[in-house]
């Protein structure tokens, strides 16, 4: 591995944001914030298991219509905001990123997820104050 792989992966692995890998609807790779995000002990409890479990059922039909056009047209997609189901069945609030690549001839997304939950309680409580949020 070269100098500019290993501070990629430095960057990837020491991320405070969620970062995978996901092919053909499954995960093949997890950074530990993700790990951490879905409540998992470990990236094995995550690895091959299908990305769309891990959305609330809410948004999953959503979630596989815009995986398909990001990855018909190649490209990467605005900041969404989601539901997500840890482990435990509870419920976050995320904003998920992606862009689509082909890897080894296979339809592959790189998926950066932002844990909002907080910002969403803080959000709503102002608003059931009476207050506007910026």
């Amino acid at each position: 591995m070269d100098l500019y792989e290993n501070y990629f992966r430095a960057l990837v692995e020491h991320s405070p944001e969620a970062i995978f890998i996901g092919a053909q609807g499954y995960f093949v790779y997890v950074n530990p914030a993700t790990v951490r995000l879905l409540g998992a002990s470990s990236a094995e409890q995550l690895l091959g298991k299908n990305v769309v479990d891990f959305v609330h059922p809410d948004y999953r039909h959503a979630v596989a219509d815009r995986m398909q056009r990001i990855f018909e047209a190649k490209s990467n997609t605005p900041p969404l905001d989601e539901k997500f189901l840890r482990l435990d069945g509870t419920v976050i609030d995320v904003e998920v990123s992606a862009v689509a690549f082909n890897f080894n001839g296979e339809n592959t997304g790189l998926v950066y997820v932002r844990n909002i939950t907080s910002t969403q309680k803080t959000s709503f409580v102002l608003r059931l104050n009476g207050m506007r949020t910026c």
